[in-house]
């Protein structure tokens, strides 16, 4: 709920993996401590942060070269070092199949491709997927977009779908 000194409490307090994975993510917790410390205004121990989430997803996509989850996370932690054009790579990469649209999406507008990734964000909520606008409200991840007055229409759009 966007408050980013819980989340780097609970991390810090966390006795968890260096990284979290399930059959639809693949993230490290400095990719979740970067966020963090981004959304506080800390940018230099965010950038740390992402730095660290790429070192440690370099080694993963090594492990495992077509696992889509490491792309994202590998992505979205380019994006946050301002390694654009890196960042663009994987979510050309992620463009294979409509099942990596939410990841790609969220790349895109970590990359600065805003219209990019608008377009991708209103096919995922006029069409059957795992984003919402509840998502798209309140995780900082869509940080760098979120004032475009575009995102904010696709909010209202999409707030009561099936009405």
């Amino acid at each position: 709920d966007r408050q980013p000194d819980s989340a780097l409490a609970i991390l810090r307090a966390s006795h968890a993996a260096t990284t979290f994975t399930s059959a639809i993510f693949f993230n490290t917790r400095s990719l979740w401590a970067a966020y963090a410390h981004r959304a506080r205004g800390d940018t230099t121990a965010a950038r740390a942060a992402f730095d660290s989430a790429r070192v440690l997803l370099d080694s993963a996509e090594r492990a495992l070269p077509g696992d889509w989850r490491v792309h994202a996370a590998r992505g979205q932690a380019l994006a946050g070092l301002g390694r654009r054009a890196d960042a663009l790579r994987e979510a050309r990469w992620l463009e294979r199949s409509a099942q990596y649209r939410q990841a790609r999406a969220l790349i895109l507008a970590q990359a600065g491709e805003t219209d990019a990734a608008l377009a991708e964000i209103e096919r995922l909520l006029a069409g059957p997927s795992l984003l919402s606008v509840h998502e798209l409200r309140h995780s900082v991840m869509y940080d760098p977009i979120r004032h475009d007055m575009r995102f904010q229409a696709l909010l209202v759009k999409y707030a009561n779908p099936g009405t």
